[in-house]
């Protein structure tokens, strides 16, 4: 079932059962319990709970970053899942030739540090990517 986020201007269609099958397994990843997300998230366990089950129809940007947070996740990891590496690849050369040379120059160097990057930064990156 999806419902739609409206964020920064823009539509996006979540996938919300998506969304609640990642935060669960990357959860049990970390050797975590609902209890312990909730309380990293500042949230109820209940809610927590209703996330993985795909049961909140609604949710806020706020609390999904704060449960990606929570995760050691990005919000586009938690919310899209796997973000793709040829996109990752492709994107300062779109950038050189469509919008400029030297930012595209920037978010090469940065695409370079991606994989050693914490997941505060590539949050942070992906997110000024999009607002360019």
């Amino acid at each position: 079932m999806g419902v739609t986020l409206c964020y920064m201007g823009t539509r996006q269609r979540l996938d919300i059962t998506g969304i609640g099958v990642r935060a669960a397994r990357r959860r049990a990843e970390l050797g975590l319990e609902q209890e312990g997300v909730a309380e990293r998230a500042c949230m109820s366990r209940a809610y927590i709970s209703r996330i993985e089950n795909g049961l909140v129809k609604n949710p806020k940007v706020e609390d999904l970053a704060a449960v990606a947070g929570a995760l050691d996740y990005s919000l586009d990891r938690l919310i899209y899942g796997q973000v793709s590496a040829d996109l990752v690849a492709d994107l300062p050369k779109l950038l050189m030739r469509v919008v400029d040379p030297e930012l595209g120059g920037l978010v090469a160097e940065a695409v370079q540090r991606y994989p050693d990057m914490t997941p505060g930064q590539r949050t942070f990156f992906l997110e000024a990517l999009r607002r360019v």
